[in-house]
């Protein structure tokens, strides 16, 4: 799956503590603002925004999923519970803990599946400008750091997770032991599914929930 991903963003001032466990899982990450690093995979597409800096598409033919294909595009509910499934797997298997399902983050997330498949874009920087962060906060949560993971075409939980975990900056994200919530946004229809996860760590004091 062709990927997308920005380093893992931080707010300066929350920098230092998390950093120290960011180096311990082996992440470098960067201040605010700065472009780290972006990675590419193969198809259908994928794309990872981490905390630092823009992301690039990579365009393929995607795979596509209709409406009335699956049930789950009737209640996506239980493809977002096997992500998160499948997140707290990987990341238990290599020793972090489990990330928690948080509602202002999948509404962020679900927010940025919908308005890609409404107005045709793959980016984490939606057409009006605004990037992951900035949409994270307008959904109400207060973060310290965050990754983003879209893609689009993979047609169920395992396919889309099987994708990120095989390319090494959507890997980072979700193994990034400090993002401690998650939300996951999927938007069925001709040229999807249009997957968003969003994992981020809340500014102490703000249980943005």
């Amino acid at each position: 799956m062709p990927g997308k991903h920005r380093k893992p963003r931080r707010r300066p001032e929350h920098r230092s503590a998390k950093a120290a466990i960011a180096t311990a899982v082996g992440v470098v990450l960067g201040a605010a603002g700065l472009d780290v690093a972006t990675a590419t995979d193969a198809p259908p597409r994928t794309a990872d925004a981490a905390r630092v800096g823009p992301a690039h598409p990579v365009r393929d033919a995607p795979v596509g999923a209709l409406a009335g294909d699956d049930p789950a595009a009737q209640d996506p509910s239980e493809y977002v519970r096997q992500v998160v499934r499948l997140v707290n797997a990987e990341r238990v298997g290599h020793g972090c803990a489990p990330v928690r399902w948080n509602a202002v983050l999948q509404r962020a997330a679900q927010r940025h599946s919908d308005d890609m498949a409404t107005r045709h874009f793959f980016d984490h920087t939606n057409p009006d400008g605004s990037d992951p962060g900035e949409r994270i906060t307008r959904a109400g949560y207060a973060w310290s750091a965050y990754g983003e993971n879209i893609s689009v075409g993979r047609a169920t939980p395992s396919a889309v997770m099987n994708a990120w975990m095989d390319s090494p900056g959507h890997r980072r994200n979700i193994l990034q032991c400090d993002l401690a919530d998650i939300g996951v946004g999927i938007r069925f229809g001709t040229g999807g599914p249009w997957w968003t996860q969003d994992l981020a760590a809340q500014v102490d004091g703000h249980p943005g929930r």
